[in-house]
């Protein structure tokens, strides 16, 4: 496998700018489900930990998709 080191920059700008949208997506549907439960939105200790983990999760099973070579 042939890669550069400045390869990598599209490919973390690329990143970064779907985990904006993301995140800003996941704050749209706490705000959406907090509205139709008539509650303030709330992400307290336990769920912003329950989600850090989440996220985790899924970035670990990410790593591990084999890459076609």
């Amino acid at each position: 496998m042939d890669t550069k080191k400045g390869n990598n920059s599209g490919l973390i700008i690329g990143g970064g700018i779907i985990g904006a949208i993301l995140g800003i997506a996941a704050a749209l549907l706490l705000i959406k489900s907090a509205e139709q439960a008539d509650v303030t939105p709330q992400l307290n200790t336990k769920k912003g930990l329950q989600l850090g983990l989440g996220i985790v999760s899924l970035l670990r099973s990410l790593s591990k998709i084999p890459r076609g070579e």
